[in-house]
Parts: structure tokens; C-alpha cells; sequence
């Protein structure tokens, strides 16, 4: 089986529990960071660790009122994680801008149903507390004042500072650099599932769960 089909069969097998289970379907999310290309490791595994440390960051948000949050696992969104290169010919209705033209993950996600009221409130906090994260020199000062603002606000206060110092300066030291992140309630799951293994489906065709640095793609949470 391709990588696309055993991701494909695990998140309809977990969505088909999910529904069983609770009688209401997960809510299917579609997420894709973008990166500056990285300065020193431009392996596919910087970036997706990098989108696990944002994931993490995430769960944590996500069931920060559940008591010993990290081993309720069934809580966590099922996720399959895809690393993908910049690309100009790929054409459709989810891609965005800047997935053409910087490296990128791309990730399928099932959020349960008692999570669903929490995630839309987290959110419009996501990229702010990503970046925070990432960039773990970022003087105090700026680190509140990032963190107050919604995507837009925040990219623009992030460009100013990038435009009028080095960027290997301590204030902005983050390697990968987030550039922007893109949400998208998922319409057609085996379409976007398609369209998000693409690049590593045809890269290789192995187990789900190697740990090979050469990696293109991570299932989360890890159990």
C-alpha cells in the first residue's frame, strides 16, 4: 500500500470510531505551515519536527482544562503530517500562495467531538503561539506583544522587525521560520488526503511509522 492509502484507511477507520462511539462525527481539519527555507538543515525532518513542537503546543491549548491531558491520547487530534518542497504546478481550490513558493507541511487532522467548542476558540491565537514557540530567543517584550495579536497583525510586526535587522539576530533566531498558517475545514477527506501525501507518496512507499531522518510525513500523537 502506497503511504497515501494507509493514511487514507487509518483516518476514515478512526472517523467511522469516533462517530461509533459518540454519536457525532470529528471534526476534519485541513492545516498547512510554511516556512522560510532554513538556513543551515534543510532536511524534510527540521520541518517536521518543527510542526511537532507545534502540535504539541497545540494539545496543549486544545485540553488545557483536562487534567493530565498528554495521556488522554483519544482527545488528541489523529493527524498525518506531510512535508512537501515549493511548488508552482500543482493547481487547487486549498493550495495556498505561499505553499508554492516555500517548503511546507501539510496536515490532516481529526478533532474529536468534545474538542470541537475549544478549537474554534484557540485558533485565531495559532500562528502567534507558534511562531512564540519557534523562536525561542524572542526578547519577553515581544513575546506578549505577538501573542495578543491575530495572524495578520502579527506577520506584519514580524516582517517589520525582519526588514530592519539581520536575520541572524537573537530577536528573531528561529530555524525554520514560520511564515504562515492556513486552516481549512476539510469538505472531502480522501481529496485532501490525496493532495497532501502526494510529494511524499511518491518519494517513497514504506512503513507509516519509520523514524528515518529522510522521513517525509508523521503520524500524531505518538502513542
Amino acid at each position: 500500500m502506497s503511504v497515501t492509502d494507509i493514511a487514507l484507511e487509518h483516518l476514515e477507520k478512526h472517523r467511522e470510531r469516533i462517530t461509533t462511539e459518540t454519536n457525532s462525527a470529528p471534526l476534519e481539519v485541513f492545516m498547512t505551515l510554511s516556512f522560510r527555507p532554513s538556513t543551515y538543515d534543510r532536511t524534510p525532518s527540521l520541518y517536521l519536527k518543527a510542526y511537532e513542537r507545534c502540535y504539541q503546543r497545540m494539545v496543549k491549548m486544545l485540553l488545557s482544562s483536562t487534567n493530565n491531558y498528554q495521556r488522554k491520547k483519544y482527545l488528541q487530534p489523529l493527524t498525518y503530517a506531510f512535508f512537501e518542497k515549493p511548488h508552482q504546478k500543482k493547481s487547487s481550490s486549498i493550495s495556498t500562495l505561499d505553499e508554492r513558493n516555500f517548503p511546507h507541511i501539510h496536515s490532516v487532522m481529526l478533532f474529536h467531538p468534545e474538542t470541537r467548542f475549544r478549537w474554534n476558540e484557540i485558533q485565531p491565537e495559532l500562528f502567534s503561539r507558534f511562531f512564540v514557540h519557534l523562536a525561542d530567543t524572542l526578547p519577553d517584550e515581544l513575546k506578549n506583544r505577538l501573542l495578543e495579536l491575530p495572524q495578520k497583525q502579527a506577520r506584519e510586526t514580524i516582517n517589520d522587525i525582519w526588514k530592519s535587522e539581520p536575520y541572524d539576530c537573537r530577536t528573531l533566531q528561529s530555524d525554520p521560520f514560520l511564515l504562515s498558517l492556513d486552516i481549512q475545514e476539510i469538505q472531502n477527506l480522501k481529496a485532501v488526503t490525496v493532495y497532501s501525501s502526494d510529494y511524499a507518496s511518491k518519494q517513497r512507499n514504506q512503513d507509516i511509522n519509520a523514524t528515518a531522518d529522510s522521513d517525509l510525513y508523521v503520524l500524531l500523537p505518538v502513542f
